[in-house]
């Protein structure tokens, strides 16, 4: 890759979309890198990390589960430490549902039948689990420990559609939920239905990239 980078010409500018965990560790000045797994380098741009085969579901419903985890806590998801964390916060609250890792029409009917559903970092700074979230109506509860990897966060309030916490703020991350009633969770979830198409989908994701290297040219 190095090597590649070396080739292009240095007075035109390139950019690249990554989706791995660990970015793209080579460096290049006319190089701009929107990564969607995380970081590898200071000035990666954030982007959302999709799911193209799920559609977007914002139907009212009833929701069996108010808060929800279902996913691998192992070796790998769990390599920070902070899955391990969560689930020693969560655990013992009435309101928390833990799921066995299941098929994915399970999974996703889980998502969907939950007011919050807790999406805390993988291998990488995010996960896939935080935009199926989204895409599927219900409210995501980021919990990050190190790099807090949200796009674009010079022109969305993620506060206004998801809830975002440290792992050091996992002790008071229950109460937090539990004071969001039923009208404050529905004001959440219309805020992220009115930005999904424009930020959050293909199409959306394009439209952003594109404007973002205009605006270095």
């Amino acid at each position: 890759m190095h090597k590649y980078l070396q080739r292009l010409p240095a007075n035109e500018q390139f950019f690249t979309v990554v989706q791995h965990d660990n970015g793209l560790s080579a460096l290049s000045d006319n190089l701009m890198v929107f990564s969607a797994g995380g970081p590898a380098n200071p000035h990666d741009i954030p982007i959302p990390l999709l799911v193209p085969s799920l559609q977007r579901d914002f139907a009212p419903r009833e929701r069996p589960w108010r808060v929800s985890f279902v996913g691998r806590v192992n070796k790998a998801t769990n390599r920070t430490g902070a899955r391990s964390a969560m689930l020693r916060a969560f655990r013992g609250h009435k309101e928390f549902k833990e799921h066995r890792v299941c098929g994915r029409q399970q999974y996703c009917d889980i998502l969907r039948g939950s007011e919050f559903v807790l999406c805390p970092r993988g291998y990488g700074p995010t996960s896939f689990r935080l935009y199926e979230t989204l895409t599927l109506g219900s409210i995501p509860v980021v919990i990050h420990n190190d790099v807090k990897w949200l796009p674009y966060t010079d022109v969305l309030d993620w506060s206004t559609f998801a809830v975002v916490a440290h792992v050091g703020e996992l002790s008071s991350l229950p109460e937090r939920l539990a004071a969001i009633d039923s009208t404050a969770a529905q004001r959440m979830r219309t805020a992220a239905r009115d930005v999904f198409d424009d930020y959050f989908t293909i199409k959306g994701l394009v439209q952003q990239v594109v404007h973002l290297t205009t605006l270095h040219d």
